[in-house]
């Protein structure tokens, strides 16, 4: 039963998502494999040219401008233009080194990343991310939880086109315990703003979300808010979804045998689970 549940939130996931002009095109895979979709419950496949050799994983995710154009690649820990054949201008070596090296320059696990349109042209890149210290500390217990989140601003009207990071990885989070995935957005009830939710991982508190606000000219800290589930140990290979009227919430916490799969309505004003 949990593989079926699994199954269904992440093909609505896809093509809920895929009938906003945004997210028209998705791009992945080590190829440059992307994904069109055309018409309703119509996709067209193809891959484009990927001189970069780099790798988009699980961890990648891309945004098409108000057309419906592909506009911005990430894999986690770079940002590339709509072919996958540059970065864009202060887009690169987005990570600490360590972490960024250990990964070899792509991000491993599911929901690291997002981007958030909006107004003129300005793009909010959200990433998961590990510093140096705990990685070394990782490597010698096995502990491979997150614990940063940075958020990064994008100005598509620059480089003619092409865009430039205007603001580069500022911290949200700092040296607080973060699951490995699990981080989504949900349009905020106003129509212009997006909350952004992480789920932390702190052995001493259990489950929680972090919240954020982003809006056009800042972003907001909205707290956290813990789960009514009890700490099981594991920092890894969730995912997170929300229905296609962002009133309802779901979201998976382990990729072991317990299959669990959290349940919640969601408040799309005040962010409430």
């Amino acid at each position: 039963m949990k593989y079926i549940l699994m199954f269904l939130i992440i093909t609505c996931a896809l093509k809920l998502s895929a009938q906003t002009n945004f997210n028209k095109t998705m791009f992945f895979g080590p190829f440059g494999y992307k994904i069109k979709y055309a018409v309703p419950n119509n996709y067209i496949h193809d891959t484009i040219p990927n001189t970069m050799f780099t790798i988009f994983n699980f961890g990648s995710a891309s945004i098409c401008d108000s057309n419906g154009n592909l506009l911005i690649i990430s894999n986690g820990m770079n940002l590339y233009n709509a072919h996958g054949t540059a970065y864009i201008e202060n887009g690169d070596t987005m990570a600490s080194s360590g972490w960024y090296n250990e990964n070899q320059g792509f991000d491993r696990y599911i929901q690291t990343c997002l981007i958030l349109p909006f107004e003129n042209k300005k793009y909010y890149h959200v990433q998961v991310s590990m510093s140096d210290t705990q990685l070394y500390k990782a490597i010698n217990i096995s502990d491979f939880r997150m614990d940063r989140l940075y958020y990064s601003i994008i100005d598509m009207n620059m480089n003619g086109g092409q865009g430039k990071v205007v603001q580069r990885m500022k911290t949200l989070i700092d040296n607080k315990y973060l699951f490995r995935s699990a981080m989504q957005a949900c349009k905020h009830a106003n129509g212009k703003d997006w909350w952004v939710l992480k789920i932390g991982a702190d052995s001493t508190e259990g489950y929680s979300v972090y919240k954020y606000l982003f809006t056009q000219d800042s972003v907001i800290d909205m707290g956290k808010q813990l789960l009514n589930i009890s700490y099981k140990g594991d920092w890894g290979q969730g995912q997170m979804q929300f229905n296609k009227t962002g009133d309802k919430w779901a979201c998976s916490l382990s990729n072991t045998t317990d299959g669990e799969v959290l349940l919640a309505d969601f408040d799309r004003c005040t962010g409430l689970l």
